[in-house]
């Protein structure tokens, strides 16, 4: 009978003799959870320093900007308008170079980036790529940039002694109109509709041109128009060289152009043209 009893007290304290409970094992879990060491990673800060170099002959531009102590990589963006996005790239360096590009105007931004997140967009930096064939002809005829370009509404011609530190030629927001004689060799034309094609990038959007053939051998000059014009003898039209042919500029006010005339002689080459429509558009 006591091997009985003893059976049954072992079958009770299994689940639970005289009322106790089964025995737990105590929990680890104190409800605080645990914070990760090292240093807090934290959204890099926008680049500064954000400039641009352009390479006409591979029609390539180059941006550079500061080092952000913080950043892992950078994204720079490329667009044909101010905040567009054309290409974008990650690079690790300070800098970046966008190729094959087309003519026109550009506008490029960099962004610095990590674990943590992006920064904001720096501002937008431009960049202008010119006609290759006509750069050399406008590269010094670029309008609102340098320290000396004044805040007014003329162009700027620096080695012209009576208008020193000023614009001189037509006012910013003009249209020139420009008009060639049908007698001017089929190069030359050529190179005068590109070279008005790009005035506009030439002179960031300040002056903008048209051109056109006219049937007239001596185009007649009228406001805001240039007239080209190819004839035996320049000195006859008022050329003080006649070996060569002149722009004959006509001034509205002192360092604003009125309208221009250019007449060389007829065994003058295409580049003579290009060349004295600079004089022509800038008063050079």
């Amino acid at each position: 009978m006591r091997w009985l009893v003893s059976a049954l007290c072992v079958v009770i304290f299994a689940v639970g003799c005289s009322g106790s409970k089964t025995p737990t094992t105590p929990s680890t879990n104190t409800g605080v959870t645990a914070v990760p060491t090292g240093p807090v990673i934290t959204v890099p800060t926008t680049p500064s320093g954000v400039k641009t170099s352009v390479a006409l002959s591979t029609a390539t531009v180059t941006v550079e900007w500061n080092a952000v102590s913080n950043a892992k990589e950078y994204v720079t963006e490329i667009g044909i308008a101010p905040g567009s996005i054309s290409i974008l790239h990650r690079v690790s360096t300070t800098s970046d170079t966008f190729t094959a590009l087309g003519v026109g105007k550009y506008y490029v931004r960099v962004k610095a980036s990590n674990e943590a997140g992006t920064s904001e967009p720096s501002t937008d930096v431009k960049a202008v790529i010119i006609d290759r064939s006509i750069s050399e002809y406008l590269d010094a005829l670029i309008i609102g940039h340098g320290k000396d370009a004044p805040p007014t509404q003329f162009t700027y011609c620096g080695w012209n002694d009576s208008n020193a530190q000023r614009w001189a030629a037509f006012p910013r927001g003009t249209s020139v109109r420009i008009r060639a004689a049908s007698n001017i060799p089929a190069k030359a034309l050529d190179l005068l509709g590109r070279m008005a094609q790009q005035t506009a990038a030439a002179t960031d959007n300040n002056i903008t041109a048209t051109f056109e053939v006219v049937t007239e051998s001596e185009p007649e000059r009228r406001p805001n128009e240039i007239a080209i014009a190819r004839v035996k003898d320049p000195y006859a039209l008022g050329c003080a060289f006649p070996g060569l042919g002149c722009p004959r500029n006509e001034w509205s006010a002192p360092g604003v152009m009125k309208s221009a005339s250019i007449i060389l002689r007829d065994d003058r080459t295409p580049d003579n043209y290009i060349h004295e429509l600079g004089h022509g558009l800038f008063g050079l």
